[in-house]
């Protein structure tokens, strides 16, 4: 008997009576081995899922930080709007008013991010659009970055990010 297809799949309890699934497969070539290739699906799996966790931790996180920093910000804005209102007479209080724009997260259906996603896929695995197995990576790799911190304020990818995507795109 020829083995020539293997699929792994696990479930992790998220609480709650739910769980999250996650299964890969995979049709062996010819003179692969199935013990191998079932073992190497099941590191993926719970590559996949650990890094996902740790992301999502992350972005949680940032998340949080990112709050705190534009509630000072914007306690900060007022105190100056206030000081300035207070020093500056009305004509010259007209001018531009500079305003702090925060980083983005990434988002997969913005078109913008994806053109952006797609030139850092470029430079962290150049080959990525030459075989499905790995266009099938980058979507998952895009998929665990959904909602991470993407863009500074001056609409530059961050360097974390670059760095990230290139370290889940060089796992294997």
């Amino acid at each position: 008997m020829r083995v020539s297809e293997v699929k792994f799949t696990k479930r992790y309890n998220v609480g709650n009576y739910e769980h999250e699934e996650y299964s890969l497969a995979a049709v062996l070539e010819e003179d692969e081995n199935h013990v191998e290739a079932m073992a190497q699906l099941k590191a993926d799996v719970i590559a996949a899922y650990t890094e996902e966790n740790s992301q999502v931790k992350k972005a949680t996180r940032k998340a949080a930080e990112v709050e705190d920093t534009e509630e000072e910000e914007t306690e900060e804005a007022e105190q100056e709007e206030t000081a300035e209102d207070e020093e500056v007479p009305a004509k010259a209080a007209k001018g531009k008013k500079k305003f702090k724009s925060k980083a983005q997260v990434y988002q997969r259906s913005n078109e913008t991010h994806k053109e952006l996603f797609s030139a850092v896929m470029k430079v962290a695995a150049p080959d990525w659009k030459k075989t499905t197995e790995s266009k099938a990576k980058a979507k998952s790799v895009s998929l665990v970055f959904e909602g991470v911190d993407f863009l500074d304020a001056e609409g530059n990818v961050l360097a974390e990010f670059k760095a990230a995507v290139k370290k889940a795109m060089s796992n294997k």
